[in-house]
């Protein structure tokens, strides 16, 4: 489900949605719809049956979901051309959706819910357990921590609904040093005596707090079947982003037929790439180009590296690193820096609180110094060859070795 105006998880006011019905296997959409609660020329008083009236939905912004997902499981097309029924179904825990289709068509459904959704649940769980016990051990890097072990304990027992129960009942008692149920991934069974956790080191101790993330945790664990397939719907992430890209939330297309045509072009791009185009141009008997087909396939060719290289454990393994790296760095200046941003810090803060620790020297004499580059050429890419600097009785000079072949040019004056 995607909508056409940015949320702020307060008001759920969008006048159109758009929803995509995904396969698991092929990653490709085997139906799409969007709904709409206005139409252009219906604003302007024209009669529905002189126009391409786009209001196809009455009603409030969060009822267009299950709507959307009724019509997209019965009756449709392709579904019913390959005589198929839906089986399982791959959502997040924010609406009623699955209730709405299992109504409509009849039958029983399986619904797994996205391991990514879930996981940002379980994230805000302890964020709400630290707001409301206000537990000094569990700091935002704790809550990281309980997270991660949460995430492991689905990726490493994905399918098998009992064993995850049994792992992730067991995250508390690994954080407060209780391993006799751990398997061979727990160091301590390895060097019981030097262990220490990568992240909390020694472990926790609030006793209070022990018995909280035990009843967090194990009333995750009587909800594994919700989530043992350990899978994600980011098929769904990536069409909307594509969407977005053709219609951005900025503005509203979904009252005229400029909707419809965007999101067309999203789905079509998202199942066959950017090669689309000339595909359409040869239905419509037009000739793509030359250079459009160079650029699609270009285009086409840098998606699909990307999203392999994307798979690979190094490049996530990357991610990781730099992600950590770029908090660290964040940490750091801010911790120098003091309060410099924040939601409404000159409004409900004293002024003295937002001027950073480390202020700029006023009143200071203007220093000129003066300093020159020698380069290798004068494009863009010469190297710099030598870098001298003067102020006042000082001087500063060093030579930089050449990466790159120049070529000296020797000029004869003539008298």
């Amino acid at each position: 489900m995607g909508w056409f105006t940015r949320g702020s998880s307060r008001s759920y006011d969008s006048m159109s949605e758009t929803a995509t019905l995904i396969g698991y296997f092929t990653k490709k959409v085997v139906g799409y719809i969007v709904l709409n609660r206005k139409c252009n020329m219906c604003d302007h008083g024209h009669s529905k049956e002189d126009h391409d009236c786009r209001l196809n939905f009455v009603g409030s912004a969060k009822a267009m979901e299950p709507k959307a997902a009724v019509l997209l499981s019965k009756g449709n097309a392709i579904l019913e051309k390959c005589k198929l029924e839906l089986g399982i179904v791959i959502a997040d825990n924010d609406s009623s959706s699955i209730c709405a289709m299992k109504e409509a068509l009849g039958y029983q459904l399986v619904k797994q819910a996205d391991k990514n959704h879930t996981s940002k649940g379980v994230l805000s769980g302890l964020f709400e357990l630290k707001k409301r016990k206000k537990y000094k051990e569990l700091t935002n890097v704790a809550i990281e921590y309980l997270r991660k072990n949460f995430d492991y304990c689905v990726s490493q027992n994905k399918g098998d609904a009992k064993q995850m129960a049994v792992a992730i009942a067991n995250i508390p008692l690994h954080c407060f040093n209780h391993h006799n149920d751990c398997g061979s991934w727990c160091g301590y069974k390895i060097d019981p005596t030097n262990y220490k956790h990568k992240v909390i080191g020694d472990g926790f101790y609030d006793e209070d707090l022990f018995l909280d993330l035990k009843q967090f945790f194990s009333d995750l664990s009587e909800k594994t079947h919700q989530f043992s397939a350990g899978v994600s719907s980011n098929s769904n992430e990536s069409t909307n982003a594509v969407i977005v890209s053709k219609a951005p939330k900025s503005r509203l297309y979904g009252k005229s037929f400029s909707g419809d045509a965007r999101v067309a072009r999203a789905i079509s791009k998202k199942n066959n790439g950017e090669i689309f185009t000339a595909d359409v141009a040869k239905k419509l008997t037009l000739s793509p180009g030359r250079n459009a087909l160079k650029y699609s396939s270009r285009v086409d060719t840098h998606h699909y590296r990307r999203k392999n290289k994307a798979a690979t454990r190094a490049f996530k393994l990357s991610r990781i690193l730099l992600k950590k790296a770029k908090k660290a760095l964040r940490h750091k200046n801010e911790a120098v820096e003091g309060t410099t941003y924040g939601s409404d810090v000159g409004l409900l803060t004293s002024l003295h609180e937002t001027i950073p620790v480390r202020q700029i020297r006023e009143n200071l004499d203007p220093v000129i110094v003066y300093f020159d580059l020698e380069t290798g050429g004068l494009s863009k890419s010469a190297d710099i060859l030598q870098i001298a600097v003067k102020y006042k009785n000082y001087t500063f000079q060093v030579y930089v070795h050449p990466t790159k072949k120049f070529l000296l040019k020797l000029v004869k004056f003539m008298d």
